[in-house]
C-alpha cells in the first residue's frame, strides 16, 4: 500500500490538486476498505462518490495547510492555511497564537528562519491582528476515526 504511484490512481482523481503521496497512499487505503474494487477500472460513479466524501473534502482541506515542524527553540509548529492565510504557531509551553492576514511568503521566510522566534517578534507579533487557533469544523472525533481508518497515532 505504500508504494502507491499516481499511475495507480484512476484519472478521475489524480488530476485534481489534492494529489500527493500521501494521498495516494491514503485512497488506496480507503478504497480498500470502502470496498471498491477494479483500482483504475472501477467505476466513475464509485470514485466520484470516493472524490465526494467527507474524506476527500478533509484531504483537500489538509492539503491547503502547509506545516512546519522545528526541532529547536521556542516555537515547536507552525501552521499555515493558505486559503484563509491564518498562521498558528505553536510554543514550547503548550500555547498556540493565531494571526490572520499573513502573507505565504512571510511563513516562508519564517520557516527558513535561523531563529523563527526571533523573526516572529521582528516581523509578525504586532503586524497582523490576532486570530482564533484554527480548528476542524468537522467531527471532534475525526482525527481519531482518521487514525482508526488509516494507521498512525497509536
Amino acid at each position: 500500500m505504500g508504494n502507491a504511484k499516481p499511475s495507480d490512481i484512476p484519472p478521475v482523481l489524480s488530476d485534481r490538486p489534492i494529489w500527493s503521496n500521501d494521498f495516494a497512499i491514503m485512497y488506496t487505503r480507503f478504497v480498500s476498505l470502502a470496498g471498491i474494487h477494479g483500482g483504475a477500472d472501477a467505476s466513475h460513479h464509485q470514485l466520484d462518490r470516493l472524490a465526494a466524501s467527507p474524506l476527500a473534502d478533509a484531504l483537500r482541506e489538509t492539503s491547503n495547510m502547509p506545516t512546519k515542524t522545528f526541532t529547536s527553540g521556542r516555537i515547536k509548529k507552525a501552521d499555515y492555511n493558505t486559503a484563509s492565510r491564518q498562521l498558528d504557531l505553536h510554543w514550547d509551553n503548550k500555547t498556540v497564537l493565531a494571526y490572520k492576514h499573513v502573507p505565504e511568503e512571510v511563513y516562508r521566510r519564517l520557516c527558513s528562519a535561523p531563529n523563527p522566534a526571533a523573526y516572529w517578534e521582528d516581523r509578525i507579533a504586532e503586524e497582523y491582528p490576532k486570530g482564533t487557533p484554527m480548528t476542524s469544523s468537522a467531527d471532534p472525533d475525526g482525527a481519531k476515526k482518521l487514525n482508526d481508518l488509516f494507521g498512525g497515532g497509536d
